[in-house]
């Protein structure tokens, strides 16, 4: 941990009045939950309960996952279930391939610089799914490497993720990496020597070829380099946990549409969770403070100072100047166009969705499901 603090030093820098394409802009939050509460009236109690309870747990998620690429998380985890043959996360009501068109079309229309390499992650994550609903492929572990990208790219965190199918649940581990490009290639030729890279790959090759192995997680993390350095998952549990009252806090004010407030808390879970990642020699002590404080007393100590300019791997967080409070994420390099979907959500939202005629669920128009997510009736025509 202390060599990863001392990694991430302080860099200062100039930022264009050109609002960037954020990877993670909280902005979204105040959009998603003032969103919700006009539409409250349309739904039946249950089903706005459940759309609340959707909308906590993927800004929760977003939450952590901001904190996570601040400080390189080594390892991380997520569960997808397929449904129709098609796979779906637990916080879209739609299929995941739809979820991340979205980001790769609101990326286009918004200038992107990355639009072969996202363009790649779509046709490669599409052919995962193909592999893992795929009978013949029932035990097979598919691979997606995900160099970083060129200089200019928005990409620079440097990763491979390996998916795998239990019964209708699949489990996607995401494992930071110190391999080059070079050794990707080799990596990829040891793991399936029928592999369609070429012999020059650029990283959009291997984001729309994934890989499809039967070689134990060993070994498939032996050959692609775990980075060492980078934040262990226990470092990352504790953290999350200690800063859990201010994520609580977050939604709460969110959902009362106390913005400024929202904005406050944010800083300061950033701001908190630098002092605990950077401090480790006072670390235990700080803990158990943190976790006996009220989160009023929190906001009030962390949110007022803007949070600290980082080197992430290889990426610029840059200095936060002068710059609307919204805006602090802009500077953590996203994963993948996962990053981006809720923009193009938000912006181009279909306001054709219609309640399930058994239990009032609303279905989203043009999810592509063939029955209700939440009772199961099958859909009629007619």
């Amino acid at each position: 941990m202390a060599e990863r603090a001392t990694q991430m030093s302080d860099v200062r820098c100039q930022m264009s009045d050109v609002k960037p394409i954020l990877g993670y802009d909280q902005d979204f939050d105040k959009k998603a939950y003032k969103t919700l509460s006009l539409q409250q009236d349309s739904f039946v109690p249950q089903e706005f309960t459940r759309r609340k309870n959707q909308l906590d747990t993927r800004t929760k998620h977003n939450l952590e996952t901001a904190l996570g690429e601040r400080f390189n998380l080594q390892i991380s985890q997520v569960i997808y279930r397929i449904e129709d043959g098609r796979i779906i996360s637990e916080e879209h009501d739609e299929p995941f391939t739809d979820v991340i068109k979205r980001g790769q079309r609101h990326r286009q229309e918004n200038g992107s610089g990355d639009v072969e390499r996202e363009k790649a992650e779509v046709e490669g994550f599409e052919k995962v799914q193909n592999i893992l609903t795929d009978p013949q492929h029932q035990d097979a572990k598919v691979i997606i490497i995900s160099p970083r990208g060129k200089t200019d790219s928005m990409y620079q965190h440097n990763f491979f993720d390996i998916y795998q199918k239990e019964g209708a649940q699949i489990t996607m581990t995401r494992f930071a990496s110190t391999s080059s490009i070079p050794e990707f290639l080799e990596a990829a030729n040891q793991l399936d020597p029928f592999n369609n890279l070429t012999k020059n790959p650029k990283d959009c090759d291997f984001l729309k070829n994934p890989l499809s192995t039967y070689k134990d997680y060993e070994e498939i993390i032996e050959n692609l380099n775990l980075d060492e350095n980078a934040m262990t998952q226990n470092d990352y549990q504790k953290l999350t946990e200690t800063v859990a009252a201010l994520k609580l806090s977050y939604l709460n004010a969110l959902y009362h549409q106390r913005y400024d407030e929202a904005k406050k808390i944010f800083i300061a879970t950033l701001n908190l969770s630098d002092d605990i990642i950077l401090n480790p020699g006072y670390y235990p002590d700080l803990r158990n403070q943190i976790l006996a404080a009220p989160p009023a007393e929190l906001i009030a100590a962390y949110g007022w100072r803007q949070p600290r300019a980082v080197l992430a791997g290889c990426g610029l967080q840059t200095n936060f100047a002068g710059q609307n409070p919204g805006e602090f994420l802009s500077a953590l390099f996203p994963y993948s166009l996962l990053n981006f979907a809720p923009f193009a959500r938000t912006e181009n939202a279909d306001t054709s969705d219609f309640p399930c005629p058994r239990c009032g669920h609303i279905i989203t128009y043009g999810a592509g499901i063939s029955k209700c997510p939440s009772c199961h009736l099958a859909a009629t025509c007619g």
